[in-house]
């Protein structure tokens, strides 16, 4: 049985692929500084788009799924006969209702997370990260 270090081109092709994952490793496991954001940052629409997403998941959301879940089910049980576009309006609009109803169902059976404020004097602040 021969070695593997015994062959010069196996022995080239294992430093090469070890030096690929050692670079790979490298590569993932190094702490970037561009990764970390602060929370003052971000694109001028964000706080529009924070606001619309504030809206349509809060109490007028959660209110307008309600209406178009139960109007929707009522539309398919009793409209009778249906042609396939109207039936796939309202089955549309049901899925919708849903998605906008789920962060507010979701948001009530999980309960939420608490935001603790840490105020500091600014002497006392080095070293904390």
């Amino acid at each position: 049985m021969t070695a593997y270090w015994n062959d010069p081109l196996l022995r080239q092709k294992m430093f090469y692929y070890m030096g690929a994952a050692l670079l790979v490793a490298v590569l993932l496991l190094w702490p970037h500084n561009a990764w970390a954001s602060d929370t003052t940052g971000g694109l001028p629409y964000e706080s529009f788009l924070t606001k619309v997403r504030t809206s349509m998941t809060g109490t007028v959301g959660y209110t307008f799924a309600l209406v178009g879940i139960v109007v929707a089910g009522a539309v398919l049980v009793l409209g009778g006969d249906l042609n396939g576009f109207v039936r796939s309006l309202m089955l549309l609009v049901m899925v919708v209702a849903l998605l906008v109803a789920a962060n507010s169902v979701l948001a009530s059976i999980s309960g939420g997370g608490a935001t603790i404020a840490f105020n500091a004097p600014v002497g006392q602040l080095v070293g904390v990260a």
